[in-house]
């Protein structure tokens, strides 16, 4: 793994620049190459310490003996090329077919093992891809992760990136497999070489090395260009699916040409730099092609003499060239495959940027006079707030100040204020999602909560899913999701499309009237002691309003509501108004 380390050093913004400073170069080098290596044992290592440990070193088994055997038939099949093309040579025809079986039948088993080693190397990529998306998604996922990492934009297009995946794992065992199969075909063909010409082996050293070193120079903008590449792709498709999502929106305001420019200007972004990777890469292959291909080349003026002085035959001949081509491509690893490396590396500090983002989602939290702060929660029975101060996640604006209150069983709160004044901030961090700040929040168990925001989540599944949601444990009978959505006004819907196992793009087809609806309907079925509304009755008409309050407080849940209409204040029996900069009145 020695040649992906040299990789990544080279991935580090200003490195490319090479400082004239000797410390300051090394000291990044050393920067660059420790981050790299810490993120690469942490994507590399989980899978192969995990329950699918045994399956995976079987498979690294199976290729590794693979490689081994393909090995001992490449002597084989050297060696009797030699005899091959001497027998031509010598115009020796008993010779000639005396070995011409033996190279078909080499041949034929050379195909043979390619074939399987590339079978169970893709088998290995598939089960580590499984895997290692799982495993990402599970720490995406857990703990509210999602949020924070979207909400901070501490890394982009994080979706994207665990799509990254796919690449990381292909290049990891294509790179690995690569190198097996040169360490063992150096070995075979050096000692080839060796019984050929000494000479041949410290030329070969020689020649491998001003390559490597000439390649390092010229693909070292390389890394840094694949991975603003992986960047500026997925920055595009996620332009494309804003596009998708927001459809009517989009159509509502006629704002077609914005949406091609925005998406435009993302592809000439991705193009642009695709462009100078390109160019990149063509003036490293200006140097890397040829210098493949003069390998065959080199031992001829090494050998040529002993050939015309009539001291080593044309088989033999033929054999130091093919040896010291495939032993010269096989210990310049570094040279051949470095663009390959380029990618792999760009793939390492995306994917290792996301994960130590996940595991650690607040560690940016800003430090204020020296001491981090942080809301403190536990886990109560009722809703109870202690010398609460809230600010904005970047500590630039002060949203509650001192906020004291407790909220019993059935009591709810109403909470007013003009736009901009904390509302719905507040109820992020009732919620757990906001931690910027200082004070205390007791809260119920998340299972006995349920939050409505103004737009409603509406699940990609049938409508069963769409009323069943947050729920995994919990089924109900036809009849009794049924007479849910009578209660909410909604009982036409089985029929509209088809049953409740239909699956409907239901974001699409529902109004949002519709979906707050549908969000209430799932309070009725969870029944859940304490219901979050965060102007959850927004798109509903009065008497839809008056419905949906009817519903929730007939079930004597706690209702603790983000509103504007003075017709549902007395469904809360306090009212809380923020009045800006911290302010606020409890009555």
């Amino acid at each position: 793994m020695v040649a992906v380390f040299l990789s990544g050093v080279f991935d580090f913004k200003g490195v490319g620049a090479m400082t004239q400073d000797p410390r300051v170069l090394i000291s990044t080098l050393w920067s660059a190459a420790r981050v790299f290596w810490v993120r690469l044992n942490l994507l590399l290592l989980p899978y192969w310490k995990s329950e699918a440990k045994l399956k995976a070193f079987t498979y690294l088994f199976v290729i590794f003996a693979l490689v081994i055997l393909n090995s001992q038939v490449i002597v084989l099949n050297s060696n009797n090329g030699a005899r091959l093309m001497s027998a031509l040579a010598e115009r020796n025809e008993s010779a000639f077919w005396q070995s011409y079986p033996i190279g078909l039948l080499a041949n034929a088993a050379l195909s043979i093992l390619k074939v399987f080693s590339s079978f169970v190397t893709g088998l290995l990529i598939v089960r580590w891809r499984e895997w290692m998306t799982l495993s990402f998604m599970e720490r995406y996922t857990q703990a509210k992760s999602f949020y924070k990492v979207n909400f901070g934009l501490q890394v982009d297009n994080p979706d994207e990136r665990i799509e990254d995946i796919r690449l990381f794992v292909k290049e990891t065992v294509g790179l690995a497999s690569t190198l097996i199969t040169c360490i063992s075909q150096l070995l075979t063909y050096v000692v080839i070489l060796f019984s050929i010409s000494r000479e041949m082996v410290p030329t070969m050293l020689v020649y491998v090395f001003v390559g490597t070193v000439v390649t390092l120079f010229l693909g070292r903008k390389l890394p840094s260009l694949s991975f603003l590449q992986l960047k500026k792709d997925a920055d595009f498709r996620f332009g494309l699916a804003q596009i998708r999502v927001n459809s009517e929106s989009i159509a509502f305001y006629n704002s077609e040409e914005q949406s091609h420019k925005y998406a435009s200007e993302k592809l000439d972004e991705a193009i642009e730099n695709n462009q100078v990777w390109l160019r990149q890469r063509r003036n490293l292959e200006i140097f890397t092609t040829p210098f493949r291909d003069f390998l065959e080349f080199t031992p001829m003026l090494l050998l040529a003499p002993l050939l015309f002085g009539g001291r080593l035959n044309y088989g033999t001949l033929f054999q130091a060239c093919s040896a010291f081509s495939h032993a010269g491509t096989s210990l310049s690893f570094l040279a051949t495959q470095f663009s390959e490396l380029a990618k792999y590396s760009a793939a390492v500090s995306r994917l290792g940027g996301l994960l130590e983002t996940m595991e650690h989602p607040d560690q940016k939290q800003l430090v204020t006079a020296g001491q981090e702060t942080q809301i403190i929660t536990a886990e109560v029975s009722s809703l109870v707030l202690e010398h609460l101060c809230l600010w904005t996640p970047d500590h630039q604006q002060l949203l509650v100040d001192d906020l004291s209150f407790s909220i019993g069983p059935a009591e709810g709160l109403a909470i007013v204020g003009p736009s901009g004044s904390g509302k719905s901030s507040l109820l992020r961090a009732i919620c757990g999602l906001w931690t910027e700040g200082s004070g205390k929040i007791g809260c119920p168990d998340a299972s006995k909560c349920l939050f409505l925001p103004q737009q409603p989540y509406v699940t990609l599944g049938n409508l069963r899913d769409q009323l069943t949601f947050p729920s995994l444990n919990r089924t109900y009978s036809d009849d009794e999701l049924q007479n849910v959505l009578s209660r909410v006004d909604l009982s036409g819907l089985p029929e509209q499309f088809g049953g409740f196992d239909a699956n409907v793009a239901f974001a699409d087809v529902l109004s949002l009237g519709q979906q707050q609806l549908l969000a209430v309907a799932r309070v009725v079925l969870c029944a859940p002691q304490f219901v979050f509304l965060d102007e959850g009755t927004s798109a509903l008409d009065a008497e839809h309003e008056k419905l949906v309050y009817d519903l929730v407080t007939s079930n004597r849940a706690t209702v603790i509501s983000v509103c504007h209409r003075q017709a549902v204040l007395h469904y809360h029996r306090k009212i809380l108004s923020l009045l800006g900069d911290g302010k606020w009145s409890l009555k």
